[in-house]
């Protein structure tokens, strides 16, 4: 009976599909964190993550208190050797926080944001862009974003 088990067993596992193959590229595998802490605490260390998010306002460099924190996460990110993802939103300026940039407006900002930090590579166009239940989101009344939609479509 033993064998009888084994050997269907077996039958069994050899009749499975082959695993499948992911196409393009690797899924990487990061943290968001908006403290420059998490960077020399040891359980981050032992993680050993090597991409980590930043949420940023898009206009963040208009502003020294905005422009200090960044400078001190993302320097800390590079000592760390952790790539930031960059991700925009809202204004934390007083008045602003639900005043969409105008393109060009945001297309100034980015270079300038470029410019200060040139070794950052990657980015993401701008934070839960079309998040109806986020309402303080100043993008969560266009068009065409469907309600529950969490991306630009």
């Amino acid at each position: 009976m033993t064998r009888a088990l084994v050997a269907a067993a077996i039958a069994f596992v050899a009749a499975l599909p082959a695993p499948v193959r992911a196409q393009g590229p690797p899924v990487r595998i990061g943290i968001g964190d908006q403290k420059t802490e998490m960077f020399t605490d040891p359980r981050f260390e032992e993680l050993g993550l090597r991409l980590a998010r930043l949420t940023v306002s898009w206009d963040a460099l208009e502003s020294d208190w905005q422009r200090e924190q960044l400078d001190e996460w993302l320097f800390a990110a590079r000592r760390a050797h952790v790539e930031p993802l960059i991700t925009f939103s809202h204004s934390r300026l007083p008045g602003q926080r639900r005043v969409l940039p105008t393109p060009g407006r945001f297309a100034y900002e980015f270079a300038l944001f470029r410019h200060r930090y040139p070794w950052v590579k990657t980015f993401a166009a701008w934070n839960e862009a079309c998040r109806y239940s986020v309402s303080s989101q100043p993008s969560a009344e266009i068009p065409r974003c469907p309600p529950g939609s969490t991306a630009l479509q």
